[in-house]
């Protein structure tokens, strides 16, 4: 470890990622800042920036996948061989039923909550969330709960009047706002 670094794999890690040579990354667009692509379908994102770093640190070629919803990740994920799922919002244990290891966040956020000014607090009030944070977000006070694939989807919800609430990772929550 040094003061420049969060991380320095030993030498035997880094045998192994050397080995490697491609690290197969899927991951879950619309989860920006963290991970999204560009207009030229170029990777991008906080997250994006970390590994591409790493990767150049470890000599590793990053090999990426883009899927735009839960059904399409979870068709992709059983039809192939990936290393990372990045921009995905899953507990622990839609995790384990995938045969991912849920490691400990590179980049935190807080839940953020969102509502029309008008809207109720709760009670009898619908709540709009990610599909993945169904175990993160308590909704036992709203009357209803829509899930979506995106925080664009959840946050056009409000917006359009189908939900009081929408809830999700802070970050993303205030990047599409």
């Amino acid at each position: 470890r040094t003061s420049d670094d969060a991380f320095l794999p030993t030498d035997a890690q880094r045998e192994t990622l050397h080995d490697m040579g491609t690290l197969h990354v899927l991951c879950f667009d619309s989860d920006a800042p963290y991970v999204y692509r560009r207009q030229d379908g170029e990777p991008t994102g906080m997250i994006v920036s970390i590994l591409e770093r790493f990767a150049q640190e470890v000599g590793l070629t990053l090999d990426y996948t883009f899927c735009d919803s839960r059904n399409a990740m979870s068709d992709t994920l059983a039809a192939g061989s990936y290393d990372l799922l990045i921009g995905a919002h899953i507990s622990s244990r839609t995790c384990a039923e995938l045969g991912f290891v849920n490691s400990a966040p590179i980049i935190s956020s807080p839940l953020a909550y969102v509502q029309r000014p008008t809207s109720a607090s709760a009670g009898g009030a619908t709540i709009a969330i990610m599909s993945g944070l169904e175990d993160l977000i308590d909704t036992s006070s709203f009357e209803n709960t829509a899930v979506y694939d995106t925080a664009e989807e959840c946050l056009a919800a409000v917006e359009h009047k189908k939900a009081d609430v929408a809830a999700g990772n802070r970050s993303v929550m205030e990047y599409y706002i």
